[in-house]
């Protein structure tokens, strides 16, 4: 079934894996997505030269949360990595 959605724009904001991912994925832990988001839009500085895709960076066995002002959050335990996009 098709739908008349417009596509959607993800400007990636950041993503940070391993030892860099380590703060972020705590931070996630003990203060929330809210606070997690806050923290990784920071990095959000020059948004004319962030990467445009129109399909969510997020795979199959990743955790995924869009917030209500557009921003999603995408990370991995397992494998030690997060993410953020704006979503328009």
């Amino acid at each position: 079934m098709k739908t008349n959605q417009a596509p959607k724009d993800y400007r990636h904001i950041c993503f940070l894996q391993g030892e860099e991912a380590t703060e972020a994925l705590s931070n996630l832990d003990l203060r929330g997505i809210n606070s997690t988001v806050n923290m990784l839009a920071e990095y959000d500085t020059e948004p004319e030269s962030c990467r445009h895709t129109d399909e969510s960076p997020a795979g199959r066995s990743d955790t995924s949360f869009r917030t209500k002002d557009g921003f999603e959050l995408t990370w991995n335990d397992r494998l030690g990595y997060i993410g953020l996009c704006k979503v328009s």
